[in-house]
């Protein structure tokens, strides 16, 4: 797995809103969007959408243009669901895992 897995960006996006939301502050899109998890904007855009469109976040809005997609956050928030598949899906497991390896070997990422 690397660090540009869509399951990777998936659990990075859904830990980061997750813990806005426990500590009741407003997620900064400068900490979860492309720049910031060091892909390319489409493929952020898309792994975002794929969020929405599966009821794992919510307070984003999609649209697309010129063949582009666009993503605009308005409340942008993990729901119930997204929580869950963070945690009871086995590809959000191995995505868990490598972070934390990750992390493990190199502490300053």
């Amino acid at each position: 797995m690397a660090q540009n897995d869509m399951y990777v960006i998936m659990y990075k996006i859904i830990a980061y809103l997750y813990d806005c939301m426990k500590h009741g502050v407003e997620p900064a899109i400068s900490q979860w969007d492309f720049s910031a998890l060091g892909v390319p904007e489409p493929y952020w855009a898309t792994v975002v959408e794929q969020l929405v469109s599966h009821g794992f976040v919510s307070g984003v809005n999609i649209w697309h243009s010129d063949g582009k997609t666009k993503v605009a956050p308005v409340k942008p928030e993990v729901t119930m669901e997204g929580v869950a598949f963070a945690q009871e899906n086995s590809m959000m497991g191995r995505a868990r895992q490598f972070l934390m390896d990750a992390k493990a070997s190199i502490p300053f990422i």
